[in-house]
């Protein structure tokens, strides 16, 4: 009876292994798409755009899957890039193709450095601020990622100081009214409360999504190396922060 069970049991999992061997073997479609994709990020950083929709399409249908086990593995064996510059490529790629078709006739695409600093604004705003970012460069000079960053600095203060002014005060507030409970008569008159000082009520702000990305980012640059490791070890993390943008 066991020597049946035995048996069994490593019919079993043979049928499972071969299962998961067809699940990681790609289409003739899906390998001439992976060709495709890897031929595009050979090409290097020039190509952000490009590169950054090659890794989107390598991720969401797990083209790596006939050589490795997740994506953050691929990247790091295949390209040497770690999951949090992944990610950056990719969200540098998605302002590219939303800033390079608001361009006005003339002005040259961001860089990468450039599309960083965008990627912190709302999206209808990136490529309004690419072009005061140009407009502002003296004539001659390049824009650097310094010029950008500036102009996006300037629009998430309005950002945030216009989401102060949206605080709940008390002169906002609109109070329910209560039905009105019948009591007892009073044996005794109490004179009326004296109107209290009017209630300090906390400032409290909700942060916009691109403030908060603003923060984390921050937060990246200042951590440098040990973010980074953070990362690595934890890529769901990754994941999360750079979904935010």
């Amino acid at each position: 009876m066991k020597s049946e069970t035995k048996k069994m049991f490593k019919e079993s999992v043979t049928e499972v292994q071969a299962e998961v061997m067809d699940d990681n073997v790609l289409t003739v479609e899906e390998e001439r798409k992976l060709e495709e994709c890897e031929a595009v990020l050979a090409k290097g950083i020039d190509t952000i755009a490009e590169m950054a929709e090659a890794l989107k399409q390598i991720k969401e249908r797990k083209l790596y899957r006939r050589t490795h086990s997740n994506f953050k593995d691929y990247c790091k064996a295949k390209w040497d890039k770690s999951a949090v510059r992944i990610y950056q490529i990719i969200n540098s790629g998605e302002v590219a193709k939303r800033v390079n078709n608001c361009l006005q006739s003339g002005v040259k695409s961001p860089k990468e450095a450039h599309l960083r600093e965008l990627g912190r604004l709302p999206e209808e705003q990136q490529a309004q601020a690419w072009d005061e970012a140009v407009k502002n460069t003296p004539e001659g000079e390049k824009t650097t990622a310094k010029d950008v960053k500036a102009v996006v600095d300037s629009k998430l203060a309005n950002v945030v100081k216009d989401a102060k002014t949206d605080v709940a005060t008390p002169e906002n507030i609109v109070e329910t009214p209560v039905a009105e409970e019948k009591t007892a008569p009073a044996v005794t008159d109490v004179p009326a409360e004296e109107p209290t000082a009017e209630t300090d009520v906390p400032e409290t702000v909700t942060l916009p999504r691109e403030v908060v990305k603003f923060l984390l980012e921050n937060m990246i640059e200042t951590a440098g190396d040990d973010f980074t490791k953070l990362m690595e070890t934890y890529p769901e993390a990754s994941e999360v922060i750079m979904s935010i943008a």
